[in-house]
Order: C-alpha cells, then sequence, then structure tokens
C-alpha cells in the first residue's frame, strides 16, 4: 500500500514537485519513499511494505529500464502472473506483487490491466513513446486524481498532494461540485470540488501524451434481467459461491505484517471472518465500534460473532468526550467536503486497528454484489404494482381511488405511487439528502444541474433496459461504492497507516452476485442468497437479524455535543457555506432542526462543508 504522485513537464518546464507531493503522503506510506526522474517525467511514492518488506521497493522497472512504474494497492495474483513473466523470459528480482507491472506492459501493452486482480492505482512511464499511463482498479477502491498546471500533468493519490503548495480560495471550487455535494453528500467522479482537479473513474485508463489526455474504460460491469431459479441451480450456485469466496478472501490473506479484520456483527463482515477462521490457524484479532446510544450500537452482535468464531475481539465505545476533537479532525484527512457521518466511527475504528494490525479485511462490497440493500426490493415492488395499474387502465384506476375514502392509507399509497413518474424520483428519494428542488432553492446559482445530467445520462442510455432495481443496483456501484464508500474507508484507514482489503469486492464474485437468479438476490431485507450461504458459518441470530447500517447518533451530537460549532457555522456572518447557498434559508433550516425531533441531513454536510473549507481554502477570500 502507498501513495503515489508524478508529473509529465511540458518541453520549457522546469517545475518537479514531486518530493513535496510524496511528502504531503507520509501518512499513506510511512516505511520508505522512492523516485524517479528523467527530462520529462518524475515519480514518486511513499510505501507501506506488506509484501516483500526488504526487497520490494519502488518505482519499479524493466529490465532495460525504459518503463517505470508506481503503485499503491495490491495486485493478488501476482504469484500466477510472475510465473507466467518468467516462462516468457523476463527477470524479476524481488518477491514483490508490483514487480509485475512494467514486465507485463512489456509483454501485453497498454491492456495488461485486465489481467490484474486487485485493488490498484497505477502509473506507468514508457520513456521510449514518452506516454505517461494511468490506471485505477474496477471499483474505484484506491483513488488516483490529476490535474494539468501551466502545461505540465500531475497526478497524485490523494487532492491534497495536488494543492500543497496552492493558496486555495473559494473562486477556485467548483459550484456545480457544490451542488453535487448537497444533493448525495460526496462529490461523484470524475470530478472534485475543485476546478480543473480530476478523478480517474474506477474501471478506466488514462493516457497523457504530447500534451494531450485521453480517458476511456477498460472494464464494464453489467447483468441482464434474471429468471427465478430452481432449487438444483441452487445448490450449484451454492458450490461456485464457495469457491469463490474462499479464494477471494484466502488472496487477501498474503502478508508479511499482522493481519486482523473489520467485525460489525454485520452479516458481511461476519462472513469474512468465518471464513478467515478456517483458512488461518491462528487467533483473528478483529476489531469494532460502539455506541452509547443502543438505537445504534451494534457491538452485541459483534461480541456473538468474535465468541462464535473464537476471535482475540478488541471494542471501542465512542464516548461523548471524543465526538468533538473527532469531528474537528476529520478534515485534517479527507481533503473533500464529505458529508457520509459514518467517516467519523470509521476514523475511530481504523485508529482502534492500526495500533494491533498493518492490514484488515472488511465486508465492504457485499450490499452491492448481493442485494442488500432495502431499496431494490422497494424498487422491485413498485415497479410492479405501476405496472399492473397502467395494465388496468387509467379509468379503472380512477374508479379505485373514487371508491376509497380520501384520506385512508391506501388511497394515499395509490396516488402515491400513480405519481411516481420513474425510477429517476424513487432512487433520489432514497439517496438525495433533500429533494432536488429544494436542494436547488438553497443555492445562489444554479444555472446548470450536473446532478440532473449525469442522472438522466445513466438511467436513459447506459441502464435504460434493466429493470428498476438493477438499474439502481448498478448505479450504487457506479457511485455511491467509489465515491462514499470506498473513498471513506481509504481516506480513514490511509490516515492511520492501515491497509482495508475487501474480498466482496473481487470483481469475480461480484459478477457472480449481478448474476444469480432474481429470487436469490433481492427478498425481504435483501442478500437472500448470502444469508443461505451464510447458514454454513453464523448462528441464526446474526443470519435474521435487521439490518443497521454503520450509522451514527448525529442528531443528537449536533444539538448537545457539537453545538457550539454548528451554531459558529449557521450564524457566523464569516462563514464560507454562504458564498454557496442563501444564509436565510440556512438558519431557518438550522433553527427548525434544533427546535424539533426532525432530522435533516443537510445539517451535518453544511458543517462538514464549513470545516473543510476553513481547512482547505486558506487563500485572500
Amino acid at each position: 500500500m502507498c501513495g503515489i504522485v508524478g508529473i509529465v513537464r511540458n518541453r520549457d518546464s522546469k517545475f518537479d514537485p514531486s518530493d513535496h507531493m510524496a511528502e504531503v503522503l507520509r501518512h499513506r506510506g510511512p516505511d520508505e519513499n522512492g523516485f524517479y526522474k528523467d527530462k520529462y517525467c518524475s515519480l514518486g511514492m511513499r510505501r507501506l511494505s506488506i509484501i516483500d518488506v526488504e526487497a520490494g521497493h519502488q518505482p519499479i522497472h524493466n529490465e532495460l529500464e525504459t518503463i517505470f512504474s508506481v503503485f499503491n494497492g495490491q495486485i493478488y495474483n501476482y504469484k500466477s502472473l510472475r510465473r507466467d513473466l518468467i516462462s516468457k523470459g523476463h527477470i524479476l528480482k524481488s518477491s514483490s506483487d508490483g514487480e509485475v507491472i512494467p514486465h507485463l506492459y512489456e509483454e501485453y501493452g497498454e491492456n495488461f490491466v485486465e489481467k490484474l486482480e486487485g485493488m490498484f492505482a497505477i502509473a506507468l512511464w514508457d520513456s521510449t513513446l514518452e506516454r505517461l499511463y494511468l490506471y485505477r482498479d474496477r471499483f474505484g477502491k484506491k483513488p488516483l486524481l490529476y490535474t494539468v498546471r501551466n502545461g505540465d500533468f500531475l497526478f497524485a493519490s490523494e487532492l491534497k498532494a495536488l494543492v500543497h503548495d496552492v493558496a486555495l480560495k473559494s473562486s477556485d471550487v467548483d459550484s456545480n461540485s457544490i451542488e453535487s455535494f448537497l444533493h448525495w453528500g460526496y462529490i461523484p467522479h470524475p470530478h472534485s470540488i475543485l476546478s480543473g482537479y480530476k478523478k480517474l473513474q474506477p474501471g478506466h485508463r488514462l493516457l497523457f501524451h504530447k500534451g494531450s489526455i485521453h480517458v476511456e474504460p477498460y472494464y464494464k460491469l453489467s447483468f441482464t434481467n434474471s429468471s427465478n431459479s430452481s432449487s438444483n441451480n441452487q445448490n450449484l450456485l451454492l458450490e461456485e459461491f464457495e469457491r469463490l469466496f474462499s479464494s477471494a478472501v484466502e488472496k487477501r490473506l498474503v502478508s508479511e505484517r499482522p493481519l486482523g479484520a473489520f467485525l460489525s456483527g454485520g452479516i458481511d463482515s461476519s462472513m469474512v471472518v468465518a471464513k478467515m477462521t478456517q483458512l488461518v490457524a491462528e487467533k483473528i484479532k478483529t476489531f469494532s465500534i460502539g455506541f452509547d446510544d443502543v438505537a445504534y450500537d451494534e457491538s452485541s452482535f459483534a461480541q456473538i460473532v468474535s465468541q462464535h468464531l473464537g476471535t482475540k475481539h478488541h471494542l471501542l465505545v465512542i464516548s461523548s468526550e471524543m465526538v468533538r476533537p473527532t469531528f474537528e479532525s476529520l478534515f485534517d484527512h479527507y481533503d473533500e467536503p464529505f458529508g457520509d457521518s459514518s467517516a467519523l466511527p470509521t476514523l475511530l475504528l481504523s485508529q482502534l486497528a492500526a495500533n494491533h494490525v498493518v492490514v484488515a479485511l472488511s465486508g465492504d462490497g457485499g450490499d452491492e454484489a448481493f442485494g442488500g440493500y432495502e431499496r431494490y426490493l422497494y424498487m422491485r415492488r413498485v415497479q410492479s404494482i405501476r405496472g399492473l395499474l397502467f395494465l388496468m387502465g387509467s379509468g379503472f384506476t380512477r374508479t379505485i381511488f373514487s371508491a376509497l375514502p380520501k384520506q385512508s392509507r391506501m388511497s394515499r399509497g395509490l396516488n402515491r405511487l400513480s405519481n411516481l413518474k420513474d425510477l429517476k424520483s424513487i432512487y433520489q428519494g432514497f439517496m438525495f439528502q433533500d429533494s432536488h428542488e429544494k436542494i436547488l432553492d438553497l443555492i445562489h446559482d444554479h444555472a446548470v444541474s450536473r446532478t440532473s445530467k449525469t442522472f438522466n445520462s445513466f438511467f436513459m442510455n447506459e441502464a435504460k433496459d434493466l429493470d428498476w432495481e438493477y438499474q439502481s443496483n448498478l448505479y450504487d456501484i457506479a457511485t455511491y461504492l467509489p465515491d462514499d464508500l470506498m473513498y471513506k474507508v481509504d481516506i480513514a484507514s490511509m490516515a492511520n497507516s492501515l491497509e482495508i482489503r475487501s474480498p466482496f469486492l473481487d470483481h469475480h464474485l461480484m459478477e457472480f452476485g449481478l448474476r444469480l437468479p432474481r429470487d436469490l438476490r433481492v427478498k425481504s431485507g435483501g442478500k437472500a442468497f448470502l444469508k443461505i450461504a451464510a447458514s454454513r458459518y453464523l448462528p441464526p441470530e446474526i443470519i435474521n437479524r435487521k439490518k443497521m447500517g454503520f450509522g451514527i447518533p448525529k442528531r443528537k451530537w449536533i444539538k448537545n455535543e457539537l453545538k457550539s460549532i454548528a451554531d459558529d457555522v449557521f450564524f457566523s456572518n464569516d462563514s464560507y457555506i454562504y458564498h454557496w447557498i442563501k444564509k436565510d434559508e440556512t438558519v431557518r433550516r438550522y433553527r427548525h432542526f434544533v427546535e424539533t425531533e426532525n432530522s435533516d441531513a443537510l445539517i451535518w454536510s453544511l458543517m462538514c462543508l464549513e470545516m473543510w473549507s476553513r481547512k482547505w481554502l486558506t487563500g485572500t477570500r
């Protein structure tokens, strides 16, 4: 695991910030640094040594020293790739996973990335052709950002390395990204919070050559509407799952440094830990977070799993004294506005684990691969009922409405269904922090809505032929997974020099989950197939319990532990947020939040936006 940086200079430039950029990322790789520099290109890295600790240095090169690469992540199938390369005459001098990269490029060209299994952000410089290639893994586990400045092309694992020498001002902020953030609570790729700085999309490669940038996908996930299963088919699928799941976990156990696992007590992380106990002789170290508010506390379930599997469990209960300093520190690490409140416990969980291990496995990706979100079931039901109403005809539907009491639950429900025009409006209801119209009303300038444009492009083009549950599942994998979940975990873990590996994000396992028959994916509660598979590993009280998610008591915290911060954010005339949003309406919403029991996701996100601004906008206002 590393932090990587680099620059390709234009013909007249002597600019080389790679040393300073790499130093900004020391937290990602505290063990050593490494650099390659020639007339036009500089590559740099900070290394967290995990595989071939003694000899696995970077940058890495081919035999002729014409191809150089740095990378962040892990290549899980490196041993088989290494054997293949050696059989073809390549000379590899270490046992590190990264050394296969320049040799694979030498052997197979720019499409070599298709042979990799793992999580990665790769930079490769072909000095003969003067071409720089960037690659990001299939599901966006590892981040990679880039920009062009005065004709020089720069890239880095984190935005903070790209702006280390820039005094940012509010005018540097992309106002469309503010709008996206207020909708989602994060900023979807390829955009960043800053104008002119972009994220390489998951499953894409970038070529920079002679001043031009070309980005294209090398991997695209897809699935078709599926039918129901048979009992015989189910048994075969269980056997295939067991093979794929065992392989995915086993590959992620390769490490020369201490290894453990996050354990929430949910089905995904519990299955990962269960499989680890089958494959590892010694006791597995497991880690979880608890809350003093029972509505959010899952720690008792994690304890049940730990006792069932015999792990060495470590629990941290978040006290009220920990809330404010942790919240204030969030944007020392998160270099974009980020409104997912579970970033706070994820940072504390990573700190806990990093005191004991260097590598931890997690259950991330299980919901996306196996239909774990209840919204998928809701989408299926709504689409079915709307289809039935359509077949009955508008006249029959009006007859039903007229026969029902106007304020009855059924009447209200049918009326709501008839007014839901499409999948987009339903998905927005689940995922947006408020309605599209209310968010636009809050913003000073919203001439162009990037959110609507991106949304329409996906649902009207890329996934238009799929049923609604599958469309929303694919959109989650395309955006929510990399831009919220993966960003959250990467920043929190790497801030503590901790590597997180996620077996459910193995692309073979993800593809398997998405091609499952419909009745084995989404039933009441979700993850029907995974629950059947889990019965081999886990007690019923874990398999059958209601899904909680990684939520926090943020309403309570804002009104108590974080109250003085919130008051300062919303009442101060100097708050940065009022560069982009209307103060009167924002203050009204905050007062309503404080005086009632209503929840308002935007309140937390606006606090995060302000805290980010105070940390990173250091230039003159």
